[in-house]
């Protein structure tokens, strides 16, 4: 991000993730075998990227970024010794069980705002995230547009019940979420904010981030892909 549009070089990427999650939501070739064949004869295409700021530090993502119990898992992940979907689910339980909260947070985005206990905010720029987890089903990578999945404060019964909705991206019909899908949002938090940026720390408690702006920028990548 450091050069203009024009002088900014594609992305190829070679599947070797815990997840893969940007390959699947960005139809990227999904083995290394297709991947460099793309980069002899494949094509081009733009792709957005979302724009993180709390504190002062800047950060881009692809695919996802979470805040709260999303994050958690991803802190929680690191002790788990198995890979890909079976990591993050080990994860998410033990992070059910035993590191549950929802701290009280004001949003405010285009045309809205809100303020109430928020347990999980999910940024989605894509889909999937942890493997196989569709927190943000419908979410494009190529319309301008980013989704922000708002987990409102739930007990561990009903969260327990709403995980296999997230698998299978059937919760957006869930009294206990709401989706808003807006071109920028601002939070402000009572407690310290821990939030992970497409899988890499951002923040944790004890940063001192409680406030976080997030837009997207439209375009921003070209990533190699597989002809039509």
């Amino acid at each position: 991000m450091q050069f203009s549009v024009a002088e900014r070089p594609a992305l190829a990427v070679i599947p070797s993730g815990t997840g893969n999650d940007f390959v699947f939501g960005s139809r990227a070739p999904p083995s290394a075998t297709r991947a460099l064949a793309a980069l002899r004869d494949g094509a081009r295409k733009r792709f957005d990227l979302a724009h993180l700021r709390g504190a002062g530090r800047d950060e881009y993502i692809c695919n996802t970024a979470g805040i709260g119990f999303d994050a958690t898992v991803n802190v929680q992940s690191r002790y788990v010794l198995l890979r890909d979907f079976p990591k993050y689910l080990v994860a998410t339980l033990w992070t059910i069980l035993y590191h549950f909260g929802a701290p009280r947070m004001a949003l405010r985005w285009e045309g809205g705002r809100a303020a109430y206990r928020v347990m999980m905010l999910v940024v989605g720029n894509g889909p999937r995230e942890g493997g196989g987890f569709l927190t943000t089903p419908d979410s494009q990578m190529d319309d301008g547009i980013l989704d922000f999945l708002i987990a409102g404060q739930v007990d561990r019964l009903q969260m327990l019940g709403l995980l296999p909705q997230v698998l299978a991206g059937t919760h957006l019909g869930s009294p206990a979420v709401r989706l808003v899908s807006t071109t920028r949002l601002a939070l402000a938090s009572e407690s310290d904010l821990c939030v992970q940026a497409d899988g890499e720390f951002y923040c944790l408690p004890g940063d001192g981030v409680r406030r976080l702006d997030v837009r997207v920028v439209p375009g921003a990548l070209e990533l190699v892909v597989e002809q039509d």
